[in-house]
């Protein structure tokens, strides 16, 4: 459908009603992604005065071939613009999404795509690999098969990006994320506490999660509940009083202690099984083919992941995913 833009009063508006709600914490992190073409600076002077402290862009790629392949058009002026706006409106982070996989991308055009972001200089950066799902994203069949790039060579990508980016001093974070040395999520993984929930990395854990809007999913005392995808149930829903929830998921213990292992391999590369180890010896053993490879080590009833298995965390994770075998929905891979 057609985008709805707010102006100045309405966004003030919108905000006062979840402040009429909720009390919000004097340190909370108030994040919101913006789209530059649509984003006036006055939208971000107002967001920065109402308290809104992260900005999160999705640049995906800033060469213009690209860009007309995926019909997306936005201008490094025009990011670069924004995130000098939202400097001076006093944002202490800004996020940059990239995606790498794409139709006409080229090493060469990839790397002038880095070199720009690493002059605007993000504090956080989330790396993804494109995903071709045409028959669950309807939209992708307009794209241009012939050029996307897969295989090695899409995986070449994310390892140019990912040296140009550790070389420019960015610390990599969980599988496709880095973070400036200082962010709060570079210190927490230093830590090993860094978790995961539905919006990303977190340094923040909380034990539930309540999710607002289409297709949100809630986290509640370990237990799963989607919202709907289309507005027009979703707004039944609430005119009968009704929770516009589409389906949930009720985790049994063992689901709660594979995901908290599976958890700390992705966010810190690391797990320690403790006393579990004895209930997951078929995984234990699982897992010495990987650590023959050379992508992890053992170590008591420690896992570690090294420096090479970060690239192929998902595939160690996965050896304590008990449902991978009945789940045979097609989502990206794993490299």
């Amino acid at each position: 459908g057609t985008p709805t833009f707010l102006n100045l009063d309405q966004l003030r508006r919108s905000f006062g009603m979840v402040t009429d709600h909720f009390r919000l914490d004097e340190n909370a992190e108030l994040a919101l992604e913006v789209d530059p073409k649509v984003t006036t600076s006055e939208q971000i002077a107002l967001l920065g005065e109402l308290g809104f402290n992260r900005l999160s862009l999705g640049v995906q790629d800033f060469d213009p071939a690209v860009q007309d392949a995926i019909q997306r058009r936005q201008s490094f002026e025009a990011t670069r613009a924004t995130v000098t706006e939202a400097r001076q409106s006093g944002f202490r982070g800004i996020n940059f999404d990239l995606i790498y996989g794409l139709p006409r991308q080229t090493p060469e055009s990839w790397s002038r795509t880095l070199d720009q972001v690493v002059e605007l200089a993000p504090d956080r950066l989330a790396i993804y690999g494109f995903a071709y799902l045409p028959e669950l994203r309807p939209h992708q069949k307009r794209l241009p098969v012939a050029d996307m790039v897969a295989g090695p060579a899409k995986h070449r990508l994310f390892r140019q990006a990912y040296e140009r980016l550790v070389d420019a001093g960015y610390r990599p974070i969980g599988m496709d994320h880095f973070a400036r040395p200082e962010d709060e999520l570079a210190r927490a993984q230093a830590e090993r506490r860094l978790g995961r929930n539905f919006q990303g990395y977190t340094v923040r854990a909380a034990r539930d999660t309540v999710a607002f809007g289409l297709t949100a999913i809630s986290d509640l005392a370990g237990h799963l509940a989607q919202r709907v995808p289309q507005m027009k149930r979703y707004e039944a829903a609430l005119d009968a009083h009704r929770l516009p929830i589409q389906r949930g998921i009720i985790r049994s213990p063992d689901d709660l202690e594979r995901g908290a292992i599976i958890a700390d391999l992705m966010c810190n590369f690391w797990a320690d099984l403790g006393d579990r180890k004895a209930s997951f010896e078929e995984e234990w053993e699982a897992l010495a083919p990987l650590e023959n490879e050379g992508l992890l080590r053992r170590n008591g009833t420690e896992i570690e992941v090294t420096p090479l298995g970060r690239f192929f965390v998902r595939n160690i994770a996965m050896v304590f995913d008990a449902y991978l075998r009945k789940n045979r929905r097609r989502f990206s891979q794993a490299v």
